[in-house]
């Protein structure tokens, strides 16, 4: 299993804007610049974390991006669910009404309980602890 890139962009947007002085804005470019996303691509998935309640976005002069919560409050499995909807290891986990074995069929079940520990994993990764570790190792490299 690996998470899509989509993904993997949200939770560089979340770190990045986590690093910044609460309260401030960064506009979508200057975002996009700093972690090497296509803009239109950024802006996408901006959409998807401000609709979760993640980020909020203000247009003009003064508008920019920022977080919407302290980042000490996001999790990482906050990020993943708000971009690709959540933790599903097989189809029948995400659309159990489709799948006719879901009341006996032991591999979901299975499954379904690796799904749960692998959101209690991801729910413990704490997205403010990763930006201060990210911010004390640039300032342990640049001495």
């Amino acid at each position: 299993m690996i998470i899509s890139r989509k993904t993997d962009y949200g939770l560089r947007i979340i770190l990045e804007l986590s690093k910044l002085p609460p309260g401030t804005a960064i506009s979508a470019r200057e975002l996009a610049s700093r972690q090497g996303i296509p803009f239109p691509f950024l802006s996408k998935i901006i959409a998807e974390l401000a609709s979760s309640r993640l980020l909020e976005t203000k247009r003009g002069l003064k508008g920019g991006i920022k977080l919407s919560v302290p980042p000490e409050s996001i999790t990482v499995l906050d990020v993943v669910e708000a971009v690709d909807g959540g933790i599903n290891l097989c189809y029948c986990s995400a659309r159990p009404v489709d799948c006719p074995r879901q009341s006996y069929c032991p591999i979901r079940k299975a499954l379904k309980e690796v799904e749960e520990k692998i959101k209690g994993e991801l729910s413990s990764i704490n997205i403010g602890a990763l930006a201060q570790e990210e911010l004390r190792a640039l300032e342990a490299a640049q001495h």
